[in-house]
């Protein structure tokens, strides 16, 4: 996820986001990780909905307690 990552840096420093939640349903894992992370430091509130066979927990509340 390194082109992710690069974008995340700048959406970081613009905060385009920056007042709006964004409501996502995906399979929370760790390259999907990236991406909620990334619109996060965007300045969004983000709402991650993940699958039930899908979701990587461990990974699920990381983002949980850091998103907080």
């Amino acid at each position: 996820m390194p082109i992710l990552g690069g974008i995340g840096e700048r959406l970081r420093k613009e905060r385009p986001f920056d007042g709006l939640t964004l409501a996502v349903r995906i399979h929370v894992e760790p390259k999907t990780g990236v991406l909620i992370r990334a619109l996060r430091d965007a300045g969004a509130r983000v709402i991650a909905m993940g699958n039930k066979g899908t979701t990587n927990d461990p990974l699920a509340e990381l983002l949980a307690r850091r998103g907080r």
